[in-house]
C-alpha cells in the first residue's frame, strides 16, 4: 500500500535525488577526463616514439605496438564505463581522434620531410617534443571542457 507522505517529505526527497544525481555526474566527468588523458598521453608517446626511435624498421614496429594500446585502452574503458550519455547534456560529436590524428600525421611528414642544416628533425628534442603537446592538445582540451563542464 502507498504511504502518503507531506509535502516537505516530497521535497526533502527530491533534493536528496537530485544531490545524489549530481555526485554521480561529477564522478562520471571524473573518469572521462581520467580516460581523455590517458588517450592524450598515448597519442604523445607515439609521437615521441615516432621521433627519437632510430631505424625505421624498428621504429615503425614501436609505433605499431603504442598505436595498438589506443583502441585497447578504448576497449578496456568501454567495459569499464557506464555512462553512454549525459542527460544534462546533447550528444555531440568526438572531434578529438581524429584531430590528434591529422596533427600526427602532419607533424610526422613535416619531421621526416623537412631538413635544416642538412639533417632532417629525427632525434630533436625541440621539435619532437613541441609535436607530442601540439598532437595530444585535442583531447587535453576535450579533458580540461570536460573538466570545466563546457563540453
Amino acid at each position: 500500500m502507498p504511504e502518503d507522505i507531506s509535502r516537505d517529505e516530497a521535497w526533502s526527497a527530491l533534493e536528496q535525488a537530485a544531490e545524489s544525481r549530481r555526485r554521480i555526474l561529477a564522478v562520471q566527468a571524473r573518469w572521462v577526463v581520467v580516460a581523455k588523458l590517458v588517450v592524450a598521453a598515448l597519442f604523445a608517446a607515439v609521437t615521441l616514439t615516432w621521433g627519437f626511435v632510430g631505424p625505421l624498421v624498428l621504429r615503425t614496429v614501436l609505433v605499431f605496438i603504442v598505436m595498438a594500446l589506443i583502441p585497447l585502452w578504448a576497449l578496456f574503458w568501454g567495459r569499464v564505463d557506464r555512462t553512454r550519455s549525459r542527460a544534462d547534456r546533447s550528444p555531440r560529436r568526438q572531434w578529438e581522434g581524429y584531430v590528434a590524428a591529422a596533427l600526427f600525421g602532419v607533424l610526422v611528414v613535416a619531421g621526416d620531410a623537412v631538413e635544416v642544416n642538412g639533417r632532417d628533425m629525427a632525434g630533436r628534442p625541440a621539435y619532437w617534443i613541441p609535436a607530442a603537446v601540439l598532437v595530444s592538445a585535442p583531447f587535453l582540451i576535450s579533458a580540461w571542457r570536460d573538466r570545466r563542464g563546457d563540453a
